[in-house]
């Protein structure tokens, strides 16, 4: 069987030139579907002058068209690759992670006039959201997991953001049953890398005291180190781009913005 994997694409621009060729059974795509400049760069100028909450530097118009593109530019990245009638598989990335939540709240409490992302893809059957699910396709399990706030990574990245501590209890405890719960499957398609492997901060846009650490997840290196899938598929840190073996599992970050790759699975 071979497949498509996609990294994270970000709304990539020429997104139409990844195609799946006729001998492709199956895509995957790592998160992060949606255009990150207008969000990343005002969360971090926003971060930079110590202001928690970017969304207050916008005026309501304004909102309404960061956040329609955002959604839209996402919509976009699933309509091209549903197109080509092959199951589609992705999970969530940061972006459509806590930020869609808060995205969500500040739409409703603001009376704007957003898309939402979900009801857009509905149209698109050959398309699933596999995150803390798993699947079975021509005989190969494949599980999901999707962006989540980490307490272990706040600690060590951003120990004052309340705001991302409160979604880290909610979260994480979801993904560790999930994984604690999960027997060995072919395929882990994970937003976040294990710990550890591909996930060295070095991002010229991030901050100081990010750069040189491991942004990976523990959570899911101890479920790749005890039930050994035989890929795995990840995103997120983007200069993490490559491969590595972790014991027996052959371990990619995909990358982002039109990387991808083709696989014949073995």
């Amino acid at each position: 069987m071979k497949i498509l994997v996609v990294g994270d694409p970000h709304g990539y621009k020429n997104i139409k030139d990844i195609k799946a060729d006729k001998d492709i059974d199956l895509i995957l795509i790592t998160g992060d579907l949606a255009e990150s400049d207008l969000v990343r760069d005002a969360f971090f100028k926003a971060k930079a002058k110590g202001i928690s909450d970017f969304r207050k530097a916008f005026s309501k118009t304004e909102l309404n068209e960061l956040y329609t593109r955002f959604v839209m530019s996402a919509v976009d990245v699933i309509k091209h690759f549903a197109k080509f009638n092959k199951p589609v598989y992705f999970v969530y990335g940061n972006l459509f992670g806590m930020e869609y939540s808060i995205m969500n709240k500040c739409v409703k409490d603001n009376r704007l006039d957003v898309p939402d992302f979900e009801n857009e893809i509905k149209r698109f059957k050959n398309v699933l959201n596999i995150g803390l699910r798993k699947v079975i396709f021509k005989g190969i399990t494949i599980a999901g997991v999707p962006y989540f706030d980490s307490l272990e990574w706040i600690n060590e990245f951003d120990a004052k953001d309340n705001e991302k501590i409160d979604f880290a209890k909610k979260q994480e405890p979801k993904v560790k049953t999930f994984l604690t719960s999960l027997k060995k499957v072919d395929i882990l398609l994970t937003h976040i890398p294990p710990r550890g492997y591909l996930d060295l901060v070095s991002v010229k846009f991030a901050p100081e005291n990010w750069k040189g650490k491991n942004a990976g997840s523990s959570l899911v290196l101890k479920y790749v180190k005890n039930k050994r899938p035989k890929y795995v598929f990840c995103g997120h840190i983007h200069e993490g781009k490559g491969s590595v073996k972790v014991g027996e599992s052959n371990v990619y970050n995909i990358g982002c913005n039109g990387d991808f790759l083709e696989i014949d699975l073995k």
